[in-house]
């Protein structure tokens, strides 16, 4: 029994030591965190198994007591802490790269220490126990913290699970029946798409705008010359009789200037023909003047509306084609539960004039083209998707 408090001592100061330490700082280089933290995932499996197989045990032996299977419960107790240890030396390593969401692996932290404690506990009272009757108060005590250990390890699986995989992994592709019967609500659309939308809808209107424009012109100008012509038709035309000299009614004339002498002064010297000649001016249709189009402005108007539709149909082709590939083989790792090597693409603008955008996607197109990415074991591009997506970063990066 002693020993059995020393060893839980030794392995809780352990413990203790690992869950204060920022291995950021302790001298371990990157690359070596790196090799030893990708082992978590192997290691972790063995604390898992073995902690579960107390839980069975104690179960057979609650059920059948004369199969005696208290010591095989309390060695694979042991098993379970001893092994656990490596798994969280590794998790540490592998979580101080960066490139996980902070709060998701927080909790996975947090869970998986409280597995180990609780596990150091439960061994204490099992040594207690050896010497106890199983009907007694200590014994439920320990088949119910047991129990809760195997929960909240499940727990911390889950966590992992999600910084490994991403928070819907296991509820992506459930049945619309299940996830109504488990009230598992759609996913909100992700605020990167709701601004994809909302900008491709601001282009939309200033499209329609352009074309509203554009028309509105053509209007105008098609109005101005239809009045110019119905004017020019209006106004008879008289063609002079030939070899008829043009008769002028003299007494018409002069009262016709009496008439106007109150407003229109009359040269005295001028003749009663060329007064009649003035009148006969006067009474002419006055020309309506075209408005006039600026070609250089109407260049503009339609180089703009041009550019538009081009930006449109960009967008258009990232939120239908290259967003859904992007989803399907490079969130998982670099997106918003997991960013490795600390490269997040699902944030990664569609606008390359921006420089920093413009280099993610710089980087995207020279991983894909030497096929480190995606990487080997995991699922990758058809011949199609892979020519689509670097056709797309391409064209984008020469506009740029």
């Amino acid at each position: 029994m002693k020993s059995n408090i020393i060893g839980a001592s030794i392995v809780t100061a352990l413990l203790l030591t690992l869950f204060f330490i920022d291995f950021q700082t302790i001298g371990i280089s990157e690359n070596m965190r790196y090799f030893i933290g990708r082992f978590h995932p192997l290691v972790l499996h063995i604390p898992i198994g073995a902690l579960v197989g107390v839980l069975v045990l104690e179960v057979i032996d609650m059920l059948s007591p004369k199969i005696k299977l208290a010591q095989a419960s309390h060695i694979l107790l042991w098993f379970s802490i001893i092994s656990i240890i490596p798994a969280i030396f590794a998790g540490l390593l592998i979580g101080s790269t960066g490139g996980y969401r902070e709060e998701l692996l927080n909790e996975h932290k947090n869970l998986g220490f409280a597995t180990a404690f609780i596990s150091v506990a439960l061994l204490v009272v099992r040594v207690v126990l050896n010497k106890k009757e199983r009907k007694s108060v200590i014994f439920w005590i320990y088949r119910v913290g047991l129990f809760g250990c195997v929960i909240i390890l499940s727990l911390a699986g889950h966590e992992g699970g999600s910084l490994t995989h991403g928070t819907t992994y296991l509820t992506e592709y459930m049945p619309e029946g299940m996830k109504a019967t488990f009230n598992i609500e759609k996913p909100e659309i992700d605020p990167q798409e709701a601004a994809l939308l909302e900008e491709l809808e601001a282009l939309q209107k200033a499209e329609d705008t352009e074309d509203t424009s554009v028309e509105q012109t053509t209007v105008e100008e098609t109005s101005a010359d239809a009045t110019a012509e119905s004017t020019t038709q209006d106004v008879p035309k008289e063609e002079p009789k030939k070899d008829e000299p043009k008769k002028v009614d003299t007494q018409k004339a002069v009262a016709t200037v009496k008439d106007q002498t109150t407003t229109t002064k009359v040269d005295p010297k001028a003749t009663v023909k060329d007064v009649a000649t003035t009148d006969v001016k006067a009474d002419e249709p006055k020309a309506v003047a075209t408005p006039t189009v600026d070609p250089k402005v109407e260049e503009e108007k339609k180089k703009k509306a041009a550019a538009l539709a081009a930006k449109k149909q960009n967008l258009e082709t990232y939120i239908k084609k290259i967003k859904p590939i992007m989803e399907s083989y490079c969130y998982s790792c670099h997106g918003v539960d997991k960013q490795r090597a600390h490269i997040r693409l699902d944030t990664v603008h569609t606008n390359f004039s921006i420089a920093s955008h413009k280099e993610s996607w710089q980087g995207v197109l020279e991983q894909i083209e030497i096929g480190e990415m995606p990487p080997e074991g995991k699922a990758t591009f058809t011949a199609e998707e892979k020519k689509e997506i670097i056709d797309w970063i391409k064209l984008n990066l020469g506009k740029s």
